[in-house]
């Protein structure tokens, strides 16, 4: 009888032990998921900082060689369009008070041509574009001055990122493409991250005011 009961309390303290054992074991394998998830984002996040940084170094490599306003708009267009494709952009300086470049990518079709675009853009709108110490996605651009031609804009996916320089705003580049293929946060940044650069280089270019190309 008393060699029963020690078998019995032996079999219960090893069912114990294995029950916390395996109590131990889930709680180990939540934070390994938890440290995995941990490095995985962090990867991301870091993969996604490099790539920006590579960016802007190819944008900043074309603009230290232009020595005209035509070829740092040239050099916006291309390097802006080769990452992100199927891209059209146009470019507004505040010094001219209007749109003084627009892509040329004829075999994008979209329901809205460059003319129509544009002409949703008030002075007012284009003053505070400008003037946003951030990009303005067509939710901002709404709360600004956009009004009359908001529909026209419904069908494409739309940003403008404002180009600053220490204090003193240049203007800003609008990009867009199809709904079908919208712009991400992560890209608009990734743009963005070369406002700086890119205005610096519109302001050391003693050139001429741009003229409006149509």
């Amino acid at each position: 009888m008393r060699n029963k009961a020690k078998s019995d309390n032996r079999r219960k303290r090893v069912r114990r032990l294995v029950h916390t054992i395996r109590q131990q074991h889930k709680q180990q394998q939540k934070k390994i998921d938890l440290l995995c998830k941990d490095m995985v984002e962090a990867h991301t996040i870091f993969s996604s900082k490099l790539e920006q940084v590579c960016f802007s170094s190819r944008m900043f490599e074309k603009l230290i060689s232009c020595s005209t306003q035509e070829q740092v708009f040239e050099a916006i267009e291309k390097t802006f369009t080769s990452t992100f494709k199927d891209m059209r952009i146009s470019i507004y300086l505040n010094q001219s008070e209007s749109f003084v470049y627009h892509s040329n990518n004829q075999f994008i079709e979209l329901p809205i041509n460059q003319h129509q675009l544009e002409a949703c853009f008030s002075c007012e709108l284009c003053t505070n574009i400008a003037q946003s110490p951030s990009i303005c996605t067509i939710e901002d651009m709404a709360d600004m001055a956009i009004q009359e031609n908001l529909s026209l804009l419904k069908d494409i996916t739309i940003a403008a990122i404002p180009l600053i320089k220490f204090g003193p705003t240049v203007g800003f580049v609008l990009v867009w493409r199809a709904i079908e293929n919208p712009l991400t946060r992560m890209q608009l940044e990734m743009l963005a991250s070369t406002s700086s650069g890119i205005a610096k280089a519109l302001t050391r270019i003693p050139a001429p005011i741009a003229q409006e190309v149509d």
